[in-house]
């Protein structure tokens, strides 16, 4: 059953949303040829912590990361390997998770 939320709680989801978005901030300021993703993935775990959230997916069925980070032909939810490292031309997906006051948010972009 789905059960409608509250203003409140729409609040809090937003607020969850609105750290995502100043990881994506983040990230997209990083990405460049050269770019080790596991770096990526410290600095956007680092945004999300320094605004009272949590990675929503590190743990998550044993997750490691604290984003998905999809290089290529990998269409979603990429696990960064350390030496993983951005190419000139690869395509790259990012997708963040946050739970911050008991709500997540979750955004995508390629």
């Amino acid at each position: 059953m789905i059960r409608l939320k509250s203003g409140a709680e729409i609040d809090k989801i937003r607020e969850s949303c609105r750290i995502i978005v100043e990881a994506m901030m983040v990230a997209a300021k990083m990405v460049k040829p050269g770019l080790r993703l596991m770096d990526l993935d410290a600095a956007i775990e680092s945004a999300i912590k320094s605004r009272g959230g949590k990675p929503a997916f590190k743990g998550y069925h044993g997750f490691p990361n604290n984003a998905c980070l999809s290089t290529d032909d990998i269409v979603v939810h990429g696990i960064a390997k350390p030496g993983d490292v951005l190419q000139e031309g690869q395509i790259l997906g990012v997708d963040i998770g946050v739970l911050k006051n008991g709500f997540y948010g979750d955004s995508a972009v390629t």
